[in-house]
Order: C-alpha cells, then structure tokens, then sequence
C-alpha cells in the first residue's frame, strides 16, 4: 500500500521556518565577541564624552564568572548563582585604562582600573536597631561589590595605613571604641569604653591610638591614648588646653594635634610627653594635613569648592597664583565632606541631593564621576583598602603563559 502524502500544517510549517530563522540569524562566536566590545567602547564613549574612535580594546579575556553578575554585583542585588560564561575586557581611552565584563547577553562597567586600590564606606540602617547602629558596608568606587566590614557601629574613621577605627553605641550613656587591623575581617577589636568618644585616629606608624572622650554626663572633654597591643584598662587621659572646645585630631610626627573649635582664628595645639605628664603645645603656624595632601605637586593644589548660594560642588586644580581648571561639577548636591588618599587620585564627595544622601567618586586625572550607592546613616568616606573581588580580577587580567 502506498503511504499517503502528508501535507504539512500550519504548526509544521512555523516549527520549519523558525529553524530556519534560526540557523539563518544566530550571531556566530566572533560575532557575538566583536559586537560585545563595540557596545564597551560605545558606552565608554558617553561615560567620559570621549570620541568613539579614540577608544581601544587593550585587553581581553575569556573567563567563567562566579554568577550572573559577572562579578560584579551591586548593593541589593540578587543574582543567580550559576557560572557564567563570558569575557572580561581592558578599554583605554587616553591614559586611563577601563574594566568592563559582559557575555552574551549583557555587559557590566567595573570603572577605572586605578579606582581598585580604594573603596567607599557607608553605614546602612539596620531597622529597628535598639542604639541606632547600622551596618558598615565596603564597595568598590564604581558602587559594586558591596561587602559587610563591621556590624552595629554609629561611626566610623578609616585610616592610612587601611585599617579601620569605629564607634559602637552600646546604649545611650556608652559607647565603645573599636579597631579592625589592615586586611582583617571580623568583629573588630574593643580599645576603649566611655560615656562619648569622637574623632579616633593612629599615629602614623600604626601603633598607638588616640581620641577625644567626655568621660560622663555634663563632664568636660580629654583626650585619651593608648597603644594599640595594650588593654583597655591602659588608656591615659590628658586634660585639654584650658578655655579650648574640641574640634578636629590629627596626629602629625611629633604627637596628636588638637584643632579647638570656636574662636575667631584656627589655633592649633600639640600635645608631647605622652609617656609622662603630658604638655600642649600651640602651633603658632600648622599646614594642617588636607592642605599638604591636596598639593599635587610644586605649583598645583586639588579643591573640592562648595558653590556659593548653588548646591553644587566642584573639584578644580589650582595653581599658586590663583588660576583654577574645574575637572569636575556636581549638579544639585549639598556637600557635607569629602575625603581622599595622600596624594590623591580619587576624591570621594558625600553630601545630599534633594533630600537625599548621595556620594560620588571623582577621578582627579580625568574629570570623571563615578556614582556610589546612598548612605541612610551618615556620609560614604574613602578607605585605602580595596574592595572585595580585587583578587579575582587581578587573576583575570594577569597575562596567560603563552
């Protein structure tokens, strides 16, 4: 018996026609990784208005990414995780080289490689937090990675050497001191306990501390030290220079340097034989340290200038005689601080914009802004400690043996 003729349906018909789509339209490999680095440079180009043609791909690289944010996921985010393939690429556009990772479907920015050497904190508000602490959060400049560093702490001071100084509300008449060492994780180390403690800072060795203390209510403020491998018990306490009001501490060279609070001048007082009783000094002329470290070199110093009557703020290389070239503008912030590394290459800017907490990080060479998440309790500060994955793309960008 001859076998009948089956004609085909209109579903057979569409299954064929979609093969054929598909076998017809699907981007080959090549395709797919040239197509991923023309969307990189295309982006690069708007991120840093820099001409197409000036952008190149200096760099790349196939790799398996941990999960579907290519690793580089943002605050909040909630990624699958499942190993995905993909690339990393290295763009430079001038000077400044920049990170990008993508796969077939989506790309990620990961900022200016330099910005890997620095992180930003900020506190997160943990609801219903009985002393009003909050969780210390660590990103990377570019706004990912986000990490947890410390939790339950009101304040924090990060310092040069990468280590961290903070302050915990234990309950609203004490509060301790805490310290977390360079590359360290954990709950961080109690140096001090009081009634108030404000403006903890090292020595520029690493190994002594010291901080302003009121010891108890209606009490007046002292400073405290101690060193970092001795107990608490150890701390000294040194009265302030009589009719002085506490403002900033820094510690130079020569001891903890007192920046009073409320006259009409800026005066200045050192305080030396720690070991002993103790004297304070008044500088009659201090370079207080954001003036020296905002030097760029003989001729050139950085400021970050509060628009008058505007909220905006502006970073501008200044010349001795008074000259200035604006690098970068920040439209509709209200500055409250900002802070960088010795000689800076990044300028981390907090404030509020519209009601709002806001942070960005300035690349001082280009002008550049780089936007961080907001802060809920307080302003996003800068740490010379890099942010978690610096690791893994090191490994990502280090040549492959041939």
């Amino acid at each position: 018996m001859r076998p009948r003729l089956q004609v085909p349906t209109s579903q057979h018909l569409f299954i064929v026609l979609t093969l054929l789509a598909l076998t017809l339209f699907t981007p080959s490999p090549g395709t797919a990784r040239e197509d991923l680095a023309e969307r990189c440079r295309q982006d690069l180009a708007q991120r840093t208005s820099s001409p197409l043609e000036g952008i190149r791909v200096v760099q790349r690289r196939d790799v398996l990414f941990p999960d579907a944010a290519l690793g580089l996921p943002r605050p909040g985010e909630v990624a699958a995780s499942v190993q995905t393939p993909g690339q990393v690429l290295v763009l430079k556009v001038g000077q400044t080289s920049h990170l990008y990772v993508g796969s077939d479907r989506t790309f990620r920015y990961g900022g200016p490689l330099g910005a890997w050497r620095h992180s930003a904190l900020f506190l997160q508000e943990i609801p219903d937090e009985p002393n009003l602490n909050g969780r210390l959060v660590q990103t990377s400049l570019v706004g990912t990675n986000p990490r947890v560093v410390l939790v339950g702490v009101s304040d924090f001071a990060p310092q040069r050497d990468g280590s961290l100084l903070a302050i915990r509300r234990t309950s609203r008449s004490s509060h301790d001191l805490l310290y977390l060492a360079p590359g360290e994780e954990g709950p961080g180390r109690r140096l001090h306990s009081t009634f108030a403690v404000l403006h903890p800072v090292l020595n520029p060795d690493g190994t002594r501390w010291a901080a302003l203390e009121r010891p108890r209510v209606g009490g007046g403020w002292v400073l405290i030290t101690s060193s970092l491998k001795a107990s608490p018990e150890s701390t000294r306490r040194f009265a302030l220079p009589e009719g002085t009001r506490p403002g900033d501490l820094v510690w130079e060279e020569g001891g903890p340097v007192l920046r009073a609070a409320g006259s009409d001048r800026k005066r200045f007082w050192r305080l030396t034989d720690l070991e002993g009783e103790g004297t304070w000094q008044e500088l009659q002329s201090f370079a207080s340290p954001e003036k020296r470290d905002l030097m760029l070199n003989k001729s050139e110093s950085l400021k970050v200038i509060q628009v008058p009557d505007e909220p905006k703020v502006q970073v501008a290389r200044v010349w001795f005689n008074g000259d200035a070239r604006v690098l970068a503008t920040v439209a509709q912030l209200q500055m409250t601080e900002f802070s960088y590394p010795p000689s800076p290459d990044f300028v981390v800017v907090s404030g509020r914009w519209q009601d709002e907490p806001r942070a960005v990080a300035v690349d001082v060479q280009t002008g550049q802004v780089l936007s961080l998440p907001a802060s809920h309790q307080g302003p996003t500060r800068l740490w010379m400690a890099p942010p978690a994955g610096r690791e893994r793309l090191e490994g990502w960008l280090k040549p492959q043996a041939p």
